[in-house]
């Protein structure tokens, strides 16, 4: 049972960080990163311009946080489903053997 959690775990991980996982976050972030390079090392960028770049890297982060917590309540609703399936299935099986005595 140990393998199977673990391998959830990769399998989960992955996801998180895969563009399928996550609709497309790694490239977001991939983006956001090389916006705020760029950002910071511009020099000759206008007061206007700056703060029209900034603008757009915290609407980025905006759509990777949201996406990243809709992640997350995602994976508890599945752990909840998966815990009453668990108490259903045992609930069943205990009937079962009931019926069969």
């Amino acid at each position: 049972m140990a393998d199977t959690n673990s391998e959830d775990d990769v399998i989960r991980k992955r996801l998180l960080f895969d563009a399928e996982g996550t609709s497309g976050d790694d490239k977001r972030i991939n983006t956001l990163l090389k916006t705020f390079m760029r950002w910071c090392n511009a020099k000759d960028s206008g007061v206007e311009e700056s703060e029209t770049t900034y603008q757009k890297m915290l609407f980025t982060l905006s759509q990777v946080e949201f996406s990243f917590e809709k992640t997350q309540m995602v994976m508890e609703m599945n752990r909840q489903e998966m815990a009453s399936y668990k108490e259903l299935c045992e609930e069943i099986g205990e009937r079962l053997l009931l019926m069969l005595e």
